[in-house]
């Protein structure tokens, strides 16, 4: 599941109550405190931000992986009247950059590309540690089986212009490229602003195109594909597995003939992918079959199809009434098990 919200313009109201069959004694997994939520999905992430801060409703939270605050909002995270209302964790949610490699074809450039951006940059404009940090892979050692790939891009994320300038010596490459964002973050289109600005050191001129936030993931299937764009994936439905990551970002599609619908760089490689593929539907333990998919992953990873940038840490600010508000791992939002209202 990727964290990337739409920006909504037309009310909608959902307003569930207690089942009256509920019973603790059956269920010892949930308190339910509430007896009722309201949600409202009408409101611009902006909004949210302003209305939590001010404690507008002492009763509200938000569902939002990103907690709905705007990068611009992050310093107000240490105000005094703020600082005991947020909900902080680390999510199961990695950013990357997505090279189209049917308009960049070749490794090197798409590793020199790599290797002159800014990383660390990036992550300022994302709010900086307390909303992320650097990676050098969407995969990570607390996944069952994890084998590391060594990529040669800075732990620091500080660029290696020189390097990349070698790699691109002799080679034809685009003068100019397109980075697509979704218009409903400010990290997103700034993000474009440090890789306009890195790929400039190149020769590359980088145009920046906004994309309704709704039409994103749309637009990134269809012909219409930047050549550079932000993608994210939350782990999926088990987050400590590797293939639940490694094939929405780099995998085939059912049928192991192409790249699958969230392969936004659309990497597809006839050996690598037909092991991906085939990996789908062979037997073996979790630690077995995550080392084959790390491999795998791996292989591809080296080739530069996306590059690593930030896992995602989540700040939600909740009202001055919320008890109990955590952060659930997988969606990054407020864990509605286990959260109630003070009366």
């Amino acid at each position: 599941m990727d964290d990337t919200g739409p920006a909504r313009s037309q009310s909608v109201e959902i307003s569930p109550v207690r089942n009256p069959h509920w019973d603790p004694a059956t269920d010892p997994n949930r308190s339910a405190l509430p007896d009722t939520f309201s949600f409202s999905l009408s409101t611009s992430q902006a909004t949210i931000s302003q209305q939590l801060l001010a404690d507008s409703d002492p009763n509200a939270i938000t569902l939002d992986s990103n907690g709905a605050l705007q990068t611009s909002d992050s310093a107000k995270l240490a105000d005094a009247k703020v600082k005991d209302r947020v909900a902080s964790g680390l999510l199961g949610c990695n950013d990357v950059l997505s090279l189209n490699t049917e308009k960049l074809t070749d490794p090197d450039v798409r590793k020199a590309i790599a290797l002159a951006l800014d990383r660390q940059s990036i992550l300022v404009q994302y709010g900086g540690r307390r909303f992320g940090e650097l990676t050098q892979s969407p995969l990570n050692d607390k996944m069952r089986g994890y084998v590391e790939t060594e990529l040669e891009l800075d732990p620091a994320g500080k660029p290696k212009l020189e390097e990349a300038k070698k790699l691109l010596e002799g080679k034809e490459y685009p003068k100019t490229l397109t980075y697509g964002y979704a218009n409903n973050r400010d990290a997103y289109k700034n993000t474009g602003t440090v890789v306009q600005q890195n790929l400039k050191a190149l020769g590359i001129n980088v145009e920046l195109v906004a994309i309704p936030a709704p039409n994103y993931y749309s637009v990134m299937a269809s012909e219409q594909l930047p050549d550079l764009g932000r993608s994210g994936w939350c782990g999926g439905a088990d987050p400590a597995s590797v293939r639940t990551s490694a094939d929405p970002f780099l995998g085939p599609d059912n049928e192991g003939t192409t790249y699958g619908f969230s392969n936004t760089s659309r990497y597809y490689d006839p050996v690598v992918s037909k092991t991906m593929y085939e990996l789908r539907n062979t037997d073996g333990t979790s630690e077995e079959l995550g080392r084959k998919w790390s491999e795998a992953f791996g292989t591809a990873l080296k080739t530069y199809p996306i590059v690593p940038l930030i896992r995602s840490h989540t700040n939600s600010v909740v009202g001055s009434n919320v008890r109990n508000a955590q952060v659930g791992y997988f969606f990054g939002g407020i864990d509605l098990s286990i959260v109630g209202v003070e009366h």
